[in-house]
């Protein structure tokens, strides 16, 4: 483009409200997809899987701490139980999403034993299941080695 060409004189910036509407249009006209749409429903579904479970265990630690003095007892000991829920999770999702996942994507590729989708809900599965046993703990003792806080 020479000189020339250029505009030069200044254009005004794109009013806010038709900023919002054509995005909003922009959203509608995806949703309209049958697939994206399904797409975006099922990972908004395990969003708040992953939050509830994340709650889940962020409480089970909170109680742990106050009922069993854990941790040091105290304002500490819970912080420091709170803090290492969220810790081994960042460490979980590092550790076990690259380097033991990784190899074994050759498993569920185009080509792979394994189908996506069957694997996806077997894996979903097997994370409620041990939500659903998580209250479950060792007491330490003898004669109840087990109890359900729930």
């Amino acid at each position: 483009m020479t000189p020339a060409e250029q505009p030069t004189g200044h254009q005004p910036a794109p009013d806010d409200a038709l900023v919002a509407d054509s995005r909003e249009r922009a959203v509608r006209a995806l949703l309209r997809q049958p697939q994206l749409k399904r797409l975006w429903s099922a990972q908004f579904v395990t969003g708040v899987g992953d939050t509830l479970a994340l709650l889940v265990l962020v409480v089970l630690a909170f109680q742990a701490a106050i009922a069993q003095g854990s941790f040091g007892g105290g304002y500490r000991g819970v912080a420091l139980a709170v803090a290492t829920v969220f810790g081994a999770r960042i460490l979980a999702t590092l550790l076990f999403g690259a380097v033991l996942l990784g190899p074994l994507t050759s498993l569920t590729s185009q080509d792979g034993p394994l189908d996506r989708r069957w694997t996806m809900v077997g894996a979903d599965g097997l994370r409620a299941a041990l939500l659903i046993v998580a209250p479950c703990g060792s007491t330490g003792h003898r004669t109840t080695p087990w109890r359900c806080s729930w």
